[in-house]
């Protein structure tokens, strides 16, 4: 597992909170919105107070309608408050920053990931990381960073292991080394929130929309839905669960 994830993973699974969200946290509140590569630093600059995040959060989800639909983005103050909230807890517990965080003590960091302090002015050193962690998790399941339940990653896994589309062909030679990299970290990630079906050794690559089955099966549908184009929905196989959720 490499140094950027064990925020993400743990906030995958963590319950926890900002503690104050008037206090700002080490290197100061941030916020990317991977679809669009907005960066909170770039128009911000650095430690902007919670509620300045989250309106220019806001302004920038709203000023763009057409990505917010797509995207299905939480267009209420409420929902970007949420957003930006689970953004930087999820920095907190990668740094072992638990003074900033509620519940962040039940969490048990693994020794082989020791926190890393920030170096220079700002958001660097293992706080970019874990920020450079976090947009690839995003890219995997939303902005949310949840999963769906394993009851339903079964479903969807026992429909995957027998439609013809499921192939093993040449997945990891057609996607590239930058991106098979960052499929298999990916896998680790799962791996080590032991998110697995029973079907997972008959999972490859679906040949209709390309994606890692072991991974996709636990994504949302809004988020999945998000990012399948209506080229790609026609080639899903008819038994495709995600034609089947989306009805």
């Amino acid at each position: 597992m490499t140094d950027d994830f064990p925020s993400v993973i743990r906030c995958l699974v963590a319950t926890a909170r900002l503690k104050d969200r008037l206090r700002q946290i080490p290197n100061g509140y941030v916020y990317t919105q991977p679809e669009t590569n907005w960066d909170s630093v770039k128009v911000l600059g650095r430690h902007p107070s919670f509620l300045r995040l989250c309106t220019a959060v806001l302004e920038h989800r709203t000023g763009n309608p057409r990505m917010a639909k797509k995207n299905k983005w939480n267009l209420t103050m409420e929902g970007v408050e949420a957003d930006v909230e689970a953004y930087n807890v999820a920095i907190c517990l990668s740094n072992g920053w638990h003074d900033f965080v509620t519940n962040g003590e039940a969490i048990a960091i693994p020794k082989v990931w020791p926190p890393q302090p920030a170096q220079g002015g700002g958001v660097a050193g293992a706080g970019k990381r874990s920020i450079a962690g976090i947009k690839l998790v995003v890219d995997w399941l939303g902005s949310g960073l949840k999963p769906v339940s394993i009851s339903i990653a079964e479903k969807r896994a026992a429909i995957c292991a027998s439609c013809p589309q499921n192939q093993e062909g040449d997945f990891w030679q057609r996607i590239g080394a930058v991106a098979a990299q960052q499929v298999k970290t990916l896998v680790e990630v799962k791996n080590d929130l032991q998110l697995r079906t029973s079907q997972d050794d008959k999972l490859h690559s679906c040949q209709a929309c390309d994606c890692y089955l072991k991974l996709k099966v636990h994504c949302e549908l809004k988020h999945v839905l998000a990012n399948t184009s209506e080229d790609t929905k026609k080639r899903l196989d008819p038994n495709c669960w995600i034609l089947k959720e989306a009805e």
